[in-house]
């Protein structure tokens, strides 16, 4: 099953922590960073609007909901511990990200298409590289 377009909550599948444009700044360059959510209460720096990419099988942007930003790989760097950040559109490939289920199924992976590398929690990651990311929808478009 892949992804549709969709409003959804990005988190880590191993700790409670989603991926959260800082402040829910609209300016370029604002860390997108884990950060505890709560299943009862929604935080808007933490909804990402997932968007196929044309002709690209199982390519996405996602674009933040309160800011406009979308997750970018800053200067398309591939080492580990390179910020990922909310950022104008570009349309440069490391602001598109290859979503697919892990190997259970249930939970998924986030590969820049820029670099081949994926997003985890940096120095703080107990599952290794590309750890898997639950992806919940929130709302339909």
């Amino acid at each position: 099953m892949t992804l549709s377009r969709g409003i959804y909550l990005i988190h880590n599948a191993g700790v409670p922590v989603a991926m959260d444009l800082y402040g829910g700044s609209s300016a370029d360059s604002t860390k997108i960073t884990g950060w505890k959510f709560s299943d009862t209460t929604i935080n808007w720096n933490q909804l990402w609007l997932v968007e196929p990419v044309n002709d690209k099988a199982d390519t996405f942007t996602v674009r933040s909901i309160i800011a406009g930003t979308y997750m970018d790989l800053t200067g398309s760097n591939p080492e580990n511990g390179t910020p990922i950040i909310g950022y104008q559109k570009t349309g440069n490939p490391n602001q598109e990200w290859v979503i697919k289920h892990s190997a259970d199924n249930k939970s998924y992976k986030m590969k820049n298409n820029a670099t081949g590398t994926f997003a985890d929690l940096y120095n703080g990651d107990v599952l290794g590289n590309g750890a898997e990311t639950n992806l919940e929808r929130i709302y339909n478009e």
